[in-house]
């Protein structure tokens, strides 16, 4: 975290850090909101709950899903 309340994103390279991205304080709050409601849940109940959204149903295999979609799913379902 740095001064501007970003977080920063990096890999590193032997000794070397390497910034890959950033994301603002409000981002990382959602980020671990969501992580903290599935810490307990295992890749199958995951993979049910995401492929049970509007999103994915109305998708055909391969292709890009518009985050616009979302917009239509019950609020209850959206992190």
């Amino acid at each position: 975290k740095d001064e501007k309340d970003m977080y920063s994103l990096y890999e590193t390279r032997g000794s070397e850090k390497v910034v890959l991205d950033t994301i603002p304080k409000g981002e990382m709050n959602l980020i671990h909101k969501i992580w903290k409601s599935w810490e307990d849940a295992d890749t199958q109940e995951i993979v049910r709950f995401t492929h049970e959204q509007l999103p994915y149903a109305v998708a055909f295999e391969g292709e890009i899903i518009p985050y616009e979609l979302i917009t239509q799913e019950d609020p209850e379902h959206v992190y």
